[in-house]
């Protein structure tokens, strides 16, 4: 495979890609915050920003969340609560 080819895998495995986690921790003075994702992957950043785009309002610790990984650095976007028996 061409180092193009590489490239465009990797950009589809990192981003874009629906993911479901738990809220690891979440500082509601600093908006910043940890999810860990059902896969076993590494944690999700998570900030304020996405918090309020979403409309969530707040989110706590344990609360399971869906969302979509943004590339650089890993965060979560486009967050969504789930139902808990999901």
């Amino acid at each position: 495979m061409s180092s193009f080819g590489r490239h465009l895998v990797r950009k589809a495995t990192n981003l874009n890609l629906v993911k479901f986690g738990t809220v690891k921790s979440f500082d509601h003075l600093s908006g910043k915050g940890w999810i860990t994702p059902e896969d076993g992957g590494r944690d999700i950043a998570v900030n304020r920003a996405a918090v309020k785009k979403a409309r969530l309002g707040q989110i706590c610790e344990g609360q399971t969340l869906g969302f979509q990984v943004s590339g650089g650095t890993p965060s979560a976007t486009n967050l969504w609560a789930t139902w808990s028996n999901r």
